[in-house]
């Protein structure tokens, strides 16, 4: 399934709202997608480690998403396993993801990138949402969920304290 992106900007004046806008990579060179956007008075928005944690939490405890994978910026082979089966281990018992929000902890300073994606889908209705959220803002998301889905996680990002 080919999956549709948007990217995260951010307002550039005093109210520094966060905004949705489609990219497609087949019509826009994403470097020429940037410059139009910061000719529009619009900056990059960067979803920190901290930001992607609590929505994790926000996603499993409050929309019943399911975490299908975590990557990190940086190979580490013993913290993926160990993420790996944290995931597992929620996907079996929601309860526990504590322990991966624990696991993450360590990366959740304001300026890391260091959790570059995350992937999470849930079945609504007999059929399936899934979402891959990156560090520089891009998301993508099935064609038949773009829309409501791609400003719904702006509007979260946006209702954080970032």
């Amino acid at each position: 399934m080919q999956l549709k992106k948007g990217k995260i900007f951010r307002r550039a004046d005093a109210s520094r709202k966060l905004v949705w806008k489609v990219y497609d990579e087949n019509k826009d060179d994403y470097f020429d997608f940037i410059a139009k956007q910061n000719s529009q008075g619009l900056i990059q928005f960067i979803v920190s480690s901290r930001i992607m944690i609590e929505l994790i939490k926000h996603l499993v405890t409050k929309e019943n998403f399911r975490i299908k994978e975590i990557k990190f910026m940086e190979d580490d082979e013993s913290l993926d396993n160990d993420v790996k089966e944290l995931i597992r281990d929620v996907d079996n018992n929601s309860g526990l993801l504590i322990d991966l929000l624990d696991k993450l902890h360590c990366l959740s300073d304001d300026n890391s990138i260091d959790i570059k994606m995350i992937h999470v889908s849930k079945r609504v209705d007999g059929s399936s949402i899934v979402m891959y959220i990156q560090a520089n803002g891009i998301v993508s998301i099935d064609p038949s969920h773009f829309n409501n889905e791609g400003q719904f996680i702006t509007d979260i990002i946006g209702n954080m304290q970032w």
